[in-house]
């Protein structure tokens, strides 16, 4: 069984779709992994898990299976530039968002990413992230699930989300290393997202985790759909 805790939401309410994902692919055992989303992973509810699906009662909320990725890794950047970038976050402008565990505003408990602009390079968000800091402290067994979420939101945030909400529908990811998350810790790592295109309604983009002497951790590539107007804004 599985079962997400409220602290690790979404920003709809659900399971945050990079935690559940980094869930799914340490059951699975499977690195590089995909994780499909096929409805939202509500939070606070056993759930069962066979190593390949994910369901509630008789339905699949998610699918897990090996990854074949497609795009390039993004190019680390500096420190210095990471900070520069999230000096300009869209982020805190988001009323939508803000209950995400990774980027969302109103979360003391969560990762605070603030992915923004890297000057000279189109399309790129940048942000700096301090998983050993994060209070209360994440969970040490769930550093995977950690790592996933980390490579999440920041893909995102390579588009226009305050005018065009999107919600994720499948992510890949590969973790070369595994970032300390015990209480204390003081590495700080660098998120870096970059827009890949878009076909129809789905939006294709890819994350990396450095290390700040640009030494590769994880990469990711995502699969989001549009929807016309954020579940959120809708129940309020």
């Amino acid at each position: 069984m599985i079962r997400v805790p409220a602290r690790f939401s979404g920003p709809i309410g659900y399971a945050n779709g990079g935690w559940i994902g980094g869930l799914l692919a340490a059951e699975s055992d499977l690195d590089p992994a995909m994780v499909t989303l096929r409805k939202p992973v509500p939070l606070e509810t056993d759930l069962h898990f066979d190593g390949a699906n994910l369901t509630l009662a008789d339905t699949v909320l998610a699918e897990v299976t090996t990854a074949d990725f497609t795009y390039p890794i993004p190019e680390p950047i500096t420190r210095a530039e990471a900070e520069a970038a999230q000096a300009q976050s869209p982020v805190q402008a988001s009323e939508n968002y803000g209950t995400c565990l990774v980027c969302g505003v109103e979360r003391t408990d969560g990762f605070q990413l603030r992915p923004g602009p890297v000057a000279g390079r189109p399309h790129t968000v940048a942000c700096i992230w301090q998983p050993g800091r994060t209070q209360p402290p994440l969970p040490v067994d769930a550093a995977i699930a950690a790592v996933w979420a980390a490579l999440d939101c920041p893909g995102a945030w390579t588009q226009e989300l305050l005018i065009q909400p999107m919600l994720l529908g499948r992510m890949m990811v590969s973790i070369l290393d595994i970032p300390d998350p015990t209480p204390g810790a003081t590495d700080d790592y660098i998120v870096i997202g970059h827009a890949e295109g878009a076909q129809g309604r789905k939006v294709f983009t890819t994350t990396a985790l450095y290390d700040t002497e640009q030494n590769l951790i994880a990469h990711a590539e995502a699969t989001w759909i549009t929807v016309d107007a954020h579940p959120r804004s809708r129940d309020s």
